[in-house]
């Protein structure tokens, strides 16, 4: 058995923008078979960026590396980590990395991935009150390992998860804030979910002559907003507070860049749906919040449920 206990941690991160070759604290267990499980607790650590922009896509990964390697409880509690997410994960698809997780109270920031990832878990996955904003993917996945191993408990209560699922536009019951699957019974109460994020279309390939910090401003509505990511070769997303309202075919043109090129038009990038459950057997919820404009629903049940 034993107890690992990682607490009050101060981390500096110093990765390239958006790496994934390193997480700020990585543990393994790599096949410990004893008799009782090990628990991992991880609380009041905190990850700061050495310069503005850096991401990564870890700043916590637990995991388990082989069929015989479990833990019992892994327990990550009142975190603040900027620059990357939570991932809680198995080496082997239709194993289990622990009995139980506990995931309370803490808050992410600039994943390049998932805000939270907790996956393959056999008993229960208890996530509550948490807060993930302006991360590349969804704000939680939690999930046990398939439909043959299922979380016998998932519970997602009181988290506020705004503005992640950030390099997605297509209409999706997958890409969303609470992405829930695998589960004997799930509770989602009480969660405030959506995304504000819009995106700048443009004429031909011009996104890559914009940069990440430009100011945009409309040549005919003179409308402005800050560019925070660029997706591909024609999209320019924007922060949620601007100044004005961009007109479809005006000229836009960089502060920092000095570049003008058309837009063709204006879009949020929302997902059908902002919760998404599937594969579960019974399902609760109630007084779910979605922030959108543009969202077709909160709650999407998914196939395989029973309501």
């Amino acid at each position: 058995g034993g107890m690992l206990i990682i607490e009050g941690n101060k981390l500096e991160w110093g990765r390239g923008p958006t790496s994934t070759s390193a997480a700020a604290i990585a543990i393994y267990n790599r096949g410990y078979n004893g008799s009782v499980l090990p628990n991992c607790i991880v609380r009041n650590n905190s990850m700061i960026l050495s310069q503005d922009g850096v991401r990564t896509a870890y700043a916590c990964m637990i995991a388990s590396v082989g069929t015989t390697a479990h833990w019992d409880i892994i327990d990550i509690n009142n975190n603040v980590f900027m620059g990357g997410g939570v991932n809680i994960n198995h080496s082997t698809a239709t194993s289990y990395v622990a009995r139980r997780v506990v995931c309370n109270s803490n808050y992410v920031k600039g994943s390049t991935q998932a805000a939270f990832a907790i996956r393959f878990v056999r008993d229960s996955i208890s996530f509550n009150d948490n807060t993930a904003f302006d991360n590349f993917s969804q704000g939680a996945y939690l999930s046990g390992a398939d439909a043959s191993n299922m979380c016998a408990v998932i519970s997602a209560t009181g988290n506020t998860l705004l503005d992640n699922v950030r390099a997605y536009l297509t209409a999706s019951a997958i890409d969303c804030e609470i992405l829930g699957r695998y589960a004997t019974r799930a509770i989602v109460q009480g969660n405030t979910v959506g995304s504000f994020n819009e995106l700048l279309f443009l004429s031909g390939g011009a996104a890559a002559s914009f940069t990440v910090g430009d100011v945009v401003t409309g040549g005919t509505s003179g409308a402005t907003a800050t560019v925070t990511y660029i997706q591909g070769t024609q999209r320019l997303m924007i922060e949620r507070t601007r100044s004005g309202t961009f007109t479809n075919g005006e000229t836009i043109t960089g502060s920092i860049s000095g570049f003008s090129t058309t837009l063709t038009s204006v879009a949020f990038t929302s997902n059908q749906f902002m919760i998404s459950f599937t594969d579960i057997t019974t399902l609760w919820q109630g007084n779910n919040v979605g922030l959108n404009k543009t969202v077709v629903g909160v709650l999407n049940v998914g196939t395989n449920n029973t309501i």
